[in-house]
């Protein structure tokens, strides 16, 4: 129940994180005022649902099936990695779950995954300069190799993970995985029933060749396994993963506009048609505005740069009308100036949100990991002497770091955030060290603090007027006599 616990902390800090980025709508109003010098512990609510249900739907979908989170992966594994050794009896599972799951093999997958790249590269290359209608025998050693030991590496993984391989964290990559290793053998058993069954140069002539063909630029899809290995090309691609709710809409957006655009020309350019029978000027405005679908491209191309828009604006206003022209520099000039600026700063305001949150969960895998090495006695507390103890320990002083905290300073901490005095903090002290720390103070954290120190203030004078007051220093508050009277 640890982990689960832990796991449950993780998730209430990070949306408590969340809420302060995006604001909170309210208080908990039945909670009962704090008195001074106690720890903030409940979280407040009032939290948008819409906000709410985005992040359960987009955020952490994308984040389970794509493995978004860097180090999270490793930490499923190595959870993985314990339950099936309670599960199970079989040994050569666990040996090769070792295997697979090492630095070194994973290192040596991103070589082979590099090099095969690369040599599906040269040898289209090399074919397409040659016009050579047959492969020369070294690359087909070379797919062979490739192809062997992308299936035997799938095919362990299969056997380690089994249903889980569908259904871990990051298994879309798994999927793609195994799909680029079923169409490899297709491309491999193409190629084998094209050379049994034609001579010479027909073989490249084959409908199966050119099935084999499309295969071979589809296998380099397989070079994008290579960001799970980089933390910062991982990040991007999970900001781009997070980010396509934002591309559609804005997509949206824009195919509206373009749409309602083309509708107006096309009908102009028609109706000038009609007025016009016969009329040469209707060959360079067929061109553009021919028909809807060949006008919202032209307008398209013109917004994004395809084209010049001045080349589809000069038949409006050489054959049409300037007002029909100027209308369309209008159109031009609100897209390009307000619209595409808007889409851009919505894209980025949306990364720069998205790197932000996976940052925080990345810190959270990080933090969690730390705070299981700290806490050898399993008590759900880390004290000053684990810590001490474990100051040498690569993963502790990376953690310490990245929270801009000397592990030797690590103990003045404990005892800033130990509000029960006994030495020890919890997972969830612990996890706003990891988080808090590493960022700029939020307005409402110096909002918080400035209402602390008031109502410390406050209780502080209150306390050493009782002091004076029972010294005798001050007199005190007038008191009622037995007959009445105010002494």
């Amino acid at each position: 129940m640890e982990r689960p616990l832990r796991t449950m902390v993780s998730s209430k800090v990070l949306g408590q994180l969340q809420e302060d980025a995006f604001g909170a709508t309210g208080t908990d109003a039945a909670s009962p005022p704090r008195q001074v010098g106690q720890r903030r512990v409940s979280f407040r609510v009032g939290r948008s649902p819409s906000k709410t249900l985005k992040t359960k739907t987009s955020q952490v979908l994308a984040e389970e099936v794509f493995g978004l989170v860097p180090d999270a992966k490793r930490e499923v594994d190595e959870d993985g990695d314990a339950s099936d050794a309670l599960r199970s009896s079989v040994t050569l599972r666990r040996r090769i779950r070792r295997i697979i799951c090492s630095a070194y093999f994973e290192c040596c997958t991103m070589v082979m995954i590099l090099l095969n790249s690369l040599q599906i590269g040269v040898q289209i290359d090399f074919i397409a300069a040659a016009q050579s209608r047959t492969v020369p025998i070294g690359f087909r050693v070379t797919d062979i190799i490739f192809c062997v030991f992308f299936t035997v590496e799938v095919g362990l993984r299969l056997f380690v993970h089994r249903c889980r391989f569908f259904t871990m964290y990051g298994c879309a990559w798994n999927i793609i995985d195994l799909v680029l290793v079923v169409i490899q053998l297709i491309e491999e058993t193409l190629i084998l029933i094209a050379t049994v069954t034609s001579v010479g140069d027909d073989v490249a002539n084959a409908p199966l060749m050119r099935v084999v063909g499309v295969m071979r630029g589809i296998k380099v899809i397989r070079l994008i396994r290579t960001v799970r290995f980089s933390e910062n090309l991982q990040l991007i691609v999970s900001c781009l993963v997070l980010s396509l709710r934002t591309f559609f809409w804005t997509s949206a957006f824009l195919f509206i506009m373009i749409y309602i655009m083309a509708i107006e020309l096309t009908g102009m350019v028609y109706q000038h048609g009609l007025d016009n029978p016969g009329s040469a000027s209707m060959e360079d405005l067929q061109t553009w505005w021919g028909n809807l679908p060949l006008s919202m491209l032209s307008l398209f191309q013109a917004l994004t740069g395809g084209i010049d828009w001045n080349d589809c604006m000069k038949p409006l206003k050489d054959h049409v009308s300037p007002a029909y022209a100027f209308f369309l520099v209008l159109w031009m000039a609100y897209s390009y100036l307000a619209i595409m600026n808007l889409i851009t700063g919505t894209f980025v305001e949306s990364v720069s949100q998205q790197a932000a949150d996976l940052k925080i969960r990345s810190r959270i895998v990080k933090a969690r990991r730390v705070f299981q090495e700290l806490d050898a006695d399993g008590s759900g507390s880390i004290s000053v002497e684990e810590i001490r103890e474990h100051a040498s320990t690569p993963a502790v002083l990376e953690f310490f770091e990245s929270v801009d905290v000397h592990p030797e300073e690590a103990q003045h901490l404990i005892e800033v955030l130990d509000m029960k005095d006994d030495g020890n903090i919890g997972f969830e002290d612990f996890l706003e060290i990891a988080v808090r720390l590493n960022g700029m103070p939020k307005a409402s954290d110096l909002l918080m603090l400035y209402h602390e120190v008031k109502r410390f203030h406050v209780h502080s004078a209150a306390e050493m007027n009782r002091i004076k007051i029972a010294l005798g220093l001050e007199p005190g508050p007038p008191a009622l006599s037995s007959d009445g009277s105010i002494t």
